[in-house]
């Protein structure tokens, strides 16, 4: 079995690099709007 090294998660699953940029930007983006609702103090 070969293992393979990735630079990140969104890489080993992505297909193509443009694939992998397209999960890394979204995932930044829930991440961000999380802290924001986060601020809000609701639950």
């Amino acid at each position: 079995m070969n293992s393979e090294i990735y630079e990140s998660v969104w890489d080993a699953l992505a297909d193509t690099e443009q694939e992998a940029a397209n999960l890394k930007a979204r995932s930044t983006l829930l991440y961000e709007i999380r802290k924001a609702v986060q601020r809000w103090g609701i639950s």
